[in-house]
């Protein structure tokens, strides 16, 4: 088999036996995949070849494990802790995720970690465009270096505009984003044990605010449990 099919194979081969097992997959995430049975309920998301299991009853995802042990060579990690750079912090009143280990890797690596932090994302007066005249950058160590968190979630969307041919001042907005996460780096989502599971969205949308070609940008708030 081509190597580069390698990946899809695995993913159908896992996908094949998940839903065997009675598992869903999402309409709206292809890594997620869910199973209801009256009022137990189980997930499983997958990245490759890591996978979560989650559910509402230990004795569903224990077994699911040992479904998953009988067919595919896997090794138990136990209790979740760390995963794709988000870190899963268990305490009496929840769970926290963190990247403040991954911002602190990210940072050393581009030799910013004693740099100055921002305020703000991103500038107010200078907005990137596609087209700003200045010479082009290492598009691999831009790709590589543009985050995730829920607050700089706009900034991220609006510099990953530019991941094929970025410029100097592309990459000069990228590193404001890592200096805000520099003095944000505490920063954490607070999941408590007695939150009210519902979704909260509110949107809204310009027009034709896109100084590069006068596109028009949706903008949305999801709360989820009540945190944003």
């Amino acid at each position: 088999m081509d190597s580069k099919q390698a990946p899809r194979a695995w993913y159908n081969e896992l996908k094949t036996f998940l839903l065997y097992l009675g598992f869903v997959k999402s309409e709206s995430d292809a890594s997620l995949f869910i199973r209801k049975v009256s009022n137990s309920i189980l997930y499983a998301l997958v990245y490759v070849d890591d996978i979560i299991i989650t559910g509402n009853h230990n004795s569903e995802v224990n077994q699911a494990i040992s479904s998953l042990a009988g067919r595919f060579l896997i090794k138990d990690l136990g209790n979740l802790h760390f995963f794709l750079g988000i870190e899963v912090l268990r305490t009496a009143k929840g769970i926290t995720l963190s990247q403040s280990k991954y911002i602190h890797e990210t940072l050393s690596k581009e030799n910013m970690q004693d740099c100055n932090s921002a305020k703000t994302p991103m500038s107010a007066t200078e907005v990137p465009q596609l087209n700003d005249g200045t010479k082009p950058t290492d598009a691999t160590r831009y790709r590589r270096v543009l985050f995730t968190r829920p607050d700089i979630n706009f900034f991220v969307n609006k510099l990953s505009q530019f991941m094929h041919s970025p410029s100097e001042v592309h990459w000069k907005a990228l590193k404001r984003v890592l200096r805000y996460l520099q003095g944000t780096i505490q920063l954490a989502l607070h999941i408590q044990r007695d939150n009210d599971f519902k979704l909260y969205m509110y949107s809204d949308a310009d027009w034709a605010g896109d100084v590069s070609d006068r596109a028009s940008t949706t903008g949305y708030i999801c709360f989820s449990a009540k945190i944003l």
